[in-house]
């Protein structure tokens, strides 16, 4: 499961861990993260119908970043996640 970063038609781009978007002067605010990220990354600019996605793990995540495909199509997010019961996790669609 990732978390979806990056609409279509804005521009991503992580400095020092932290993302900002569509050059934005502050950061997105990510208290869900348990440690602190990272990394300097893009920028990317998310196409029309895709999405820009990462994990909460930054450090140690297999994301958008890294895809040879970067950029998710709208149609292949399938469900959103409801809560999460480690190690399961519901969806609903």
């Amino acid at each position: 499961v990732k978390r979806v970063i990056g609409l279509p038609g804005e521009t991503v781009t992580i400095i020092d861990g932290l993302v900002y978007i569509n050059d934005s002067s502050e950061p997105l605010d990510e208290p869900y993260l348990k440690e602190i990220p990272v990394g300097d990354f893009g920028p990317y600019v998310v196409p029309e119908g895709c999405y820009f996605v990462m994990g909460d793990n930054r450090n140690h995540s297999n994301d958008s970043r890294y895809w040879n495909n970067t950029f998710v199509p709208r149609d292949n997010v399938y469900a959103k996640a409801l809560f999460s019961y480690w190690p399961r996790l519901f969806l609903i669609n």
